[in-house]
């Protein structure tokens, strides 16, 4: 036996232990990372849990009063975004840059969104009258109202914490008031399943943490409603936060009112096979977008003080979002028509085509998102609106017409549309970047997309072990081709800080 032999390999394994120690303690340290996890981690609990009790409520309900209680949580998020007045980014960007405006911005945004509050009241009593083809009952337009006003409540508190970036104490609420929402829904007798029974649930949920954030924030001095000592405020809030409206608008004509022209053009039906596909698809559209909200205020910081790693690093974020939304969309669109089936049963089978569209939208969707982040991160509000504004003349009439055909229709109009302009988001960013991402890069991922969907959209209708094989297979030679740029980018990701 040879001594040496056993010293070398035990000095190797050491230096392997405490590298690896040290990769563990580098990462569990990087501030993108912990704040990316936690929200992660607590919207993938969120997101898995609420899909239990929508199995209950999509069955209880059945699909034409399941299409109007999620015909309700769409107006819900369309108004909450007209309230916003675009005021979310700039309050996040400010506080993450000077803490001390904190107080005065919650103060200006709180009021600001409560004067319009009542404007909003009127203008959805006056569509739900006049030109809705779903009518609520008052009971309905009470609680929609209610719901508004406590979710923009809450979006103002959650800014003032993201621009402070403690990201735990929301998700953490949000968590625990998802699981009651959903221990309540599961408990609840068959016969009280009904759309103002669980609307009800919702706003009442909505209310109660609202006030557990608001009493949290107030307790770790983010915020305070008096003037005592308060900083001058050093930007006009409503100037500032203009473009940003109108990017929220024009996103809105993209996003949530297409439910609107199905309601219109369709049935309330077809709503809800279009809400359950996206149901399904929430977790990939919540990691690829929670990363984002996380990485905002740290790219802002990145870009004002150190310009080439801004570039280096937004290069690699966008190799990582790509990876990881291509992977999920991958292995979801292969077994959309079981997940349906097992999930919502017979009655909801339609969404599985949705189901396959929508998947690879969200992928284009999110890329879109990162490039208005990074263009908000660098100052170009402006640019990015009106680069918002023509990605919505040319999305509208897509997305119209495609609603007459139904579900299917609407969500081919969002990938064509998204195809389309995405073309000249990437043309625009590369001008506005300090130094350009390298095109290479952009090709190939795209190339990537391509082929994985091409993958499922050949195999989509094949024995389920063949479309296991064509997975298994297609991901096996994409991480043995693409190894080494993985474990880079990685790498280069963790030493963002």
């Amino acid at each position: 036996m040879n001594p040496s032999k056993y010293t070398e390999t035990g000095f190797s394994m050491s230096n392997t232990v405490s590298y690896f120690q040290s990769m563990l303690k580098k990462v569990t340290s990087n501030r993108i990372v912990n704040n990316f996890s936690t929200i992660t981690l607590s919207n993938i609990l969120v997101q898995g849990i609420t899909i239990f009790s929508s199995i209950k409520i999509a069955k209880g309900l059945a699909p034409e009063d399941f299409g109007i209680f999620s015909y309700l949580l769409v107006l819900s998020n369309i108004y909450l975004v007209l309230s916003g007045l675009g005021m979310r980014q700039v309050i996040i960007r400010t506080i993450a840059v000077n803490p001390s405006q904190s107080n005065i911005l919650f103060r200006k945004s709180f009021l600001l969104r409560t004067l319009i509050f009542l404007p909003l009241v009127v203008s959805i009593i006056i569509y739900n009258n006049y030109f809705s083809k779903i009518h609520f009952d008052q009971l309905s337009v009470i609680l929609l109202s209610a719901n508004i006003l406590f979710l923009s409540i809450w979006d103002t508190l959650e800014s003032v914490n993201y621009g402070y970036q403690s990201m735990k104490q929301p998700s953490i609420i949000q968590l625990f008031s998802t699981a009651l929402w959903v221990v309540i829904i599961l408990l609840l007798p068959s016969q009280y399943i009904q759309v103002n029974v669980v609307m009800g649930i919702t706003v009442g949920l909505q209310i109660l943490r609202t006030a557990v954030l608001y009493f949290r924030s107030q307790k770790n001095g983010f915020i305070s409603l008096s003037a005592k000592n308060a900083t001058p405020l050093k930007i006009n809030l409503v100037r500032e936060s203009s473009s940003f409206f109108l990017l929220s608008v024009f996103t809105l004509i993209t996003t949530q009112i297409p439910v609107v022209y199905l309601e219109q053009n369709a049935s309330d039906t077809e709503i809800a096979f279009y809400n359950i596909a996206l149901r399904i698809i929430g977790p990939v559209q919540m990691l690829l977008l929670t990363f984002m909200n996380v990485l905002y205020p740290v790219v802002s910081r990145i870009f004002a003080n150190d310009g080439e790693k801004f570039t280096n690093s937004i290069k690699n974020v966008y190799i990582f979002l790509m990876l990881l939304g291509n992977t999920g969309a991958f292995v979801l669109s292969l077994f959309s028509k079981e997940i349906i089936l097992l999930m919502y049963g017979e009655a909801y089978v339609s969404s599985a085509i949705v189901f396959n569209v929508q998947i690879w939208y969200t992928i284009l969707y999110s890329i879109l998102c990162y490039i208005g982040m990074i263009l908000s991160a660098i100052n170009k509000q402006v640019l990015l609106a009106k680069l918002s504004f023509a990605y919505a003349i040319v999305a509208t009439p897509c997305l119209f017409i495609g609603s007459k055909y139904g579900a299917i229709g609407l969500s081919m109009g969002f990938l064509v549309s998204s195809m389309i302009n995405l073309s000249y988001h990437y043309y625009f960013l590369q001008k506005s970047l300090p130094t350009e991402i390298p095109w290479r890069v952009i090709f190939v991922t795209t190339g990537i997309f391509f082929l994985l969907m091409l993958v499922t959209y050949l195999t989509h209708q094949t024995h389920f072990l063949v479309r296991i094989a064509a997975g298994l297979a297609t991901i096996g030679v994409l991480l043995f081709v693409l190894r080494k740029q993985i474990r880079r980018s990685i790498k280069e990701l963790m030493d963002t800080r």
